[in-house]
């Protein structure tokens, strides 16, 4: 008789998996001994998170995939996607581990991330070897003990829809971005190389689309042309001489851009006819506005608060994190999700609990908080894949951890924290001030009733707007002075990681098509939870498109700023990002077959680099182009130490010796038939050698042309 194969992500999941089921047993597990854990009458086992890469172009072997990405038929688009093992040690001896666990088990449970990555990551080593068996889903988050041992108890079927949803929408999403990536890659490379471009034109669903988004933004800050425009503030007095300040409501008429005034003179006159005569208080307006507690970080809400705080990458914060999940410090940290799930809110007086022995400050804020509420952010059918981050019962090593670290476990575990505080409540006062001649000045003041949840995380970045003195409506006052300010308008802020984020969070506002809008029917986004810091790192890092400065703004490289300038509206939008995510939704739901979106991404494919194959670029100003058919000439490096560089015709072929970095000009008669033999003549530059350098010094002159005219008989022209 078998076993109940568990094949877990990680080896921590997995010893947690193989603590909960000899919990239900009753007795303790075999120890652990070549990556898996053995019980009665199952095994736990566990991969590397992804174990499986999708074949490189070299890896098909047919014949018309290598000759050369120059001379790839497009589009390139494989019968059957295949998968290799990622080259890495520890990896092969997972999977050697694994494929003989396979052997002797009766069925399977797929025990990897809750989520549709850690879905495709079993997906994948099942079909790789070949696994025909019963399989079983265990979906959870759990971290502790407890929880673990009630999901294992709860096995579901992996055949259910909500399951292969999952691996079908998964699958189809690395399939489309394999095949889009390269295709149009070598798309648009060669067009770059056609007009002297020297560079790979690396293309992708996400990345083309973020880069994009850069480049019009530095383009936007760049060329922004600072105006002045003009105010007028009044200093006022309260009959029991209380001041403050407030603004006139400049007529709609005089704002040039429905914003600024530019029109000083007019506002001088105004200036002129106001003060004539005291204002009086002609309307208060008072609004009570009451603010429950933001909602639970996921990984890109953190990033996006803790890159602005602490000027960090997401890519730093997420390692930080990462460390501190494994420490069994904080949950899982790739989340998209801003819910707890219900059973976590039993955890919270143990959590509270621990806190208070963490730090002073942590004690202060749990000992404020009301643990008989209920907050609604607990909510598990709100939950698509993982809850919230959140700290977990175990309690952190506080004096081994980084200040960074510190700063991160913090955040998570005040907004855990404010959940439950009382809503912050404020008071708003607009007043509307008439003066002379028909003008009215207004003045803003707000006034916190209940911090709340505030004392714990603050607000954001709210405005600090003053308080006014108390003030009844038809009072008059007196006018102290009247001040007409200049001021200008100033450029956009550049673009930094925060922001970036945050735009990949919700992209919206960037989608062209009215259409897709309509289609969409909520937020796009542009990569996932688990991606948009590799996706940052890549452009910056490994295709050096954008640069991260010192003060942490993003700006575009010269390179990104010609891959901008090449791409087409549908890959410098998230049009096709969205209409993708509706399809991939449709997918998970069952509501369309996945061979019905690859046949649909296949012609799109391939209508769109034929289309590519008829641009033209204007062609690159420090290019050389070859004289015989105008195609783009590259310098070819020396074969030996005494040979000299050359340039090739990407075209035709042709060389042209290389003459101080450039191809050579060639002579009068260069491409005429030689009187000898008929052949062509070609322009080659005669060695430099010690007697005809000798040579030179000896003549009056100093002609240096070593240019010939010789044809590939060895005959030499005139």
């Amino acid at each position: 008789m078998g076993y109940k194969l568990f094949i877990a992500e990680k080896r921590k999941v997995g010893q947690l998996i193989a603590a909960a089921l000899a919990n239900l047993d009753g007795q303790p597990p075999e120890k652990e001994a070549n990556n898996h854990i053995r019980g009665r009458g199952w095994i736990v086992a566990w991969l590397a998170g992804h174990t499986y890469t999708l074949y490189d172009l070299k890896d098909y072997k047919k014949e018309e995939w290598t000759l050369g990405w120059q001379n790839l038929q497009l589009p390139i688009i494989p019968d059957k996607f295949q998968f290799k093992p990622i080259e890495a040690d520890h990896v092969a001896r997972l999977i050697q581990t694994n494929q003989q666990l396979l052997k002797g088990a009766d069925s399977v449970v797929i025990a990897t991330d809750a989520g549709q990555e850690g879905q495709i990551i079993a997906e994948i080593f099942l079909q790789q070897q070949g696994w025909n068996g019963p399989i079983e889903r265990l979906w959870t988050s759990a971290n502790e003990i407890g929880e673990m041992t009630r999901a294992v108890q709860h096995l579901e079927s992996n055949t259910l829809q909500k399951y292969q949803g999952l691996k079908q929408s998964g699958m189809t999403r690395l399939y489309g971005d394999w095949t889009l990536g390269i295709n149009f890659t070598i798309a648009y490379t060669r067009l770059a190389e056609k007009a002297g471009y020297r560079m790979v034109a690396s293309v992708g669903r996400v990345l083309s689309t973020l880069l994009s988004i850069c480049v019009d933004h530095d383009e936007m800050v760049n060329s922004f042309s600072s105006t002045g425009y003009y105010d007028l503030e009044a200093n006022l007095e309260t009959p029991t001489g209380e001041r403050f300040k407030a603004k006139l409501n400049i007529p709609q008429q005089l704002l040039s851009n429905g914003k600024h005034c530019r029109d000083e003179a007019t506002l001088e006159s105004i200036q002129a006819a106001v003060k004539q005569a005291p204002m009086t208080v002609s309307s208060i307006a008072v609004t009570q506005h009451s603010y429950n507690p933001p909602t639970p970080y996921n990984l890109t809400t953190l990033c996006i608060q803790l890159s602005r705080d602490l000027n960090l990458t997401s890519s730093q914060i997420l390692e930080l994190y990462q460390a501190m999940y494994e420490s069994g410090y904080l949950t899982y940290p790739r989340t998209e999700d801003e819910y707890y799930a219900d059973e976590q809110l039993t955890n919270v007086p143990v959590i509270f609990d621990m806190l208070r022995g963490v730090t002073e400050e942590f004690r202060t804020l749990v000992d404020g908080a009301d643990l008989t509420k209920k907050p609604d952010c607990f909510n598990s059918s709100l939950i698509v894949e993982h809850p919230a981050n959140s700290p977990t019962v175990a309690p952190p090593k506080w004096s081994s951890l980084c200040e960074n670290s510190k700063r991160i476990y913090s955040a998570v575990a005040r907004r855990m924290i404010a959940q439950f505080y009382p809503a912050h409540v404020i008071s708003t006062s607009n007043i509307t001030i008439a003066a002379n001649g028909g003008y009215t000045f207004s003045a803003h003041s707000k006034t916190i009733l209940q911090e709340g949840w505030t004392r714990v995380t603050k607000l954001g970045d709210d405005d600090d707007i003053p308080e006014l003195p108390l003030l009844q409506e038809e009072i008059d006052l007196k006018i102290v002075d009247l001040t007409l300010n200049k001021k200008s308008t100033r450029a956009p802020a550049r673009m930094n990681e925060s922001k970036l984020l945050s735009i990949m969070q919700d992209c919206t506002a960037y989608i062209k098509s009215p259409q897709v809008k309509q289609r969409l029917g909520e937020k796009a986004s542009l990569g996932t939870v688990a991606t948009r810091g590799e996706h940052i790192e890549a452009l910056i890092n490994k295709r050096k498109y954008l640069s991260r400065n010192p003060d942490g703004s993003i700006t575009p490289t010269k390179a990104g700023k010609q891959i901008r300038a090449i791409l087409p509206p549908e890959l410098s939008s998230p049009d096709i990002t969205a209409l993708w995510e509706i399809s991939f939704k449709q997918i998970r739901a069952g509501s369309m077959d996945a061979t019905d979106f690859e046949q649909k991404l296949k012609a799109w494919i391939a209508s769109h680099v034929n289309k590519v194959s008829s641009l033209k670029l204007n062609p690159n100003p420090l290019a050389h182009f070859c004289r015989s058919c105008d195609s783009v000439m590259v310098r070819t490096k020396p074969k030996s130490a005494d040979s000299s560089p050359s340039w090739r015709c990407t075209s035709c072929g042709e060389f042209t010796p290389d003459l101080n970095g450039k191809p050579v000009e060639p002579l009068e008669k260069h491409g005429t038939p030689c009187t000898q033999c008929g052949e062509l003549l070609r322009t080659i530059l005669r060695k430099r050698t010690l007697s005809n350098l000798k040579e030179k010094k000896q003549r009056a002159h100093k002609n240096d042309d070593r240019r010939l005219l010789v044809c590939k008989n060895g005959h030499f022209g005139h």
